[in-house]
């Protein structure tokens, strides 16, 4: 095909050559200084680059190969790239909340979306309402980011809270404290079960192992006890956390332990 070669070979100077969405290869350049074909996608964060084994007709080159499953995206377009990331069970929780949230930037659906920003893309005019799932898909991010930061869930009824997220987001309806530890934290926790029990069935990462043993009080002053499982690329897992303050440090049990 003409011009397949000179692509890839601009190709060789990007960032990542694994997330590369080359669409288009018969983009046109505009002056000297600008490349051929359209910018990187931010869905191939989590796929890596390959030959199409069969082009034929088609200007699809590439195809992209999930980095968690190795599954195959023949097809190459943005919006299968997201579906598979948002949904493939071997992926991290953060690659499959990232990939809802492309998908809710893009709409939600699949199909061509341009890159000419409208002025509704600087200010939400309200018109934009978010669909069901895309509304969970941000309730969801929210809890996420007050779980990581440390932020109490009862936060969220705060007035100045709900100032800055309407602000943010008008057509976002935010989940109350009992929505919040309720169905979105257990959603959350299967997902990350999911992803524990993925990782500890797979072989490779399954085959070195090192256990873990912290304990700490809390505010109760309650002996907690955690078993953490460690892999060898430093990934970590609670595997267990146990309550053991009824079981006294004598050197009795010391001993028999």
């Amino acid at each position: 095909m003409f011009g397949a070669d000179s692509d890839v070979a601009n190709t060789s100077d990007r960032s990542d050559p694994g997330d590369i969405d080359l669409t288009d290869q018969h983009s046109q350049t505009v002056g000297s200084k600008r490349k051929a074909g359209r910018p990187v996608g931010d869905a191939w964060d989590t796929f890596k680059k390959e030959p199409n084994p069969n082009p034929g007709g088609s200007k699809r080159l590439w195809i992209g190969v999930c980095k968690f499953c190795d599954c195959k995206i023949t097809s190459g377009k943005v919006a299968d790239l997201r579906t598979h990331a948002a949904n493939c069970k071997k992926a991290t929780p953060e690659a499959k909340l990232a990939a809802r949230v492309q998908q809710v930037k893009a709409g939600g659906g699949g199909g061509k979306t341009s890159s000419q920003m409208s002025l509704e893309s600087y200010a939400d005019t309200g018109r934009d309402k978010l669909g069901k799932e895309q509304n969970k898909v941000l309730q969801r991010l929210l809890t996420l980011a007050f779980i990581m930061c440390g932020i109490p869930f009862a936060c969220v009824g705060n007035a100045h809270m709900k100032h800055i997220l309407h602000c943010l987001k008008p057509s976002f309806h935010p989940p109350g404290i009992t929505t919040m530890r309720g169905s979105v934290l257990d959603g959350l926790y299967s997902e990350v079960t999911l992803q524990h029990a993925a990782w500890l069935a797979d072989a490779n990462l399954a085959r070195h192992l090192t256990l873990t043993l912290d304990r700490w009080s809390n505010a109760r002053m309650e002996s907690i006890y955690s078993f953490n499982i460690i892999f060898p690329d430093r990934r970590m897992i609670l595997l267990k956390s146990e309550d053991l303050s009824t079981i006294t440090h004598s050197g009795e049990n010391i001993a028999g332990a």
